[in-house]
């Protein structure tokens, strides 16, 4: 939904509609949520101020994956930050700071 969201007009809603369309549904379980708030409790944890402070989905999306063995693809440094307590590979989709240019 964020890639629909950052999509600039009707044609690439549809064109990534249909992309994502073609790629495999995971199912969030209950387990998937407590891993997700076990992820938050966790980073809080560690000590350093603000360092729990990722968005409520990225924590399921990521605590999803983790559970189905699936890599996190982004451009977001919160999903290194939850790679660190939950089981998964974070893969940026370009270097950090290049997007903008």
């Amino acid at each position: 939904m964020e890639l629909l969201f950052s999509a600039r007009d009707r044609r690439e809603v549809e064109v990534l509609d249909a992309e994502l369309g073609a790629l495999p549904d995971r199912q969030i379980s209950r387990g998937t949520l407590v891993a997700g708030r076990g992820a938050l409790l966790a980073l809080a944890a560690r000590g350093s101020p603000g360092h729990h402070r990722v968005s409520p989905p990225d924590a399921i999306i990521a605590a999803c994956d983790a559970e189905h063995g699936c890599a996190v693809l982004h451009y977001d440094a919160r999903f290194d930050r939850l790679a660190e307590v939950l089981d998964f590979p974070s893969v940026w989709i370009m270097p950090r700071g290049t997007a903008d240019r």
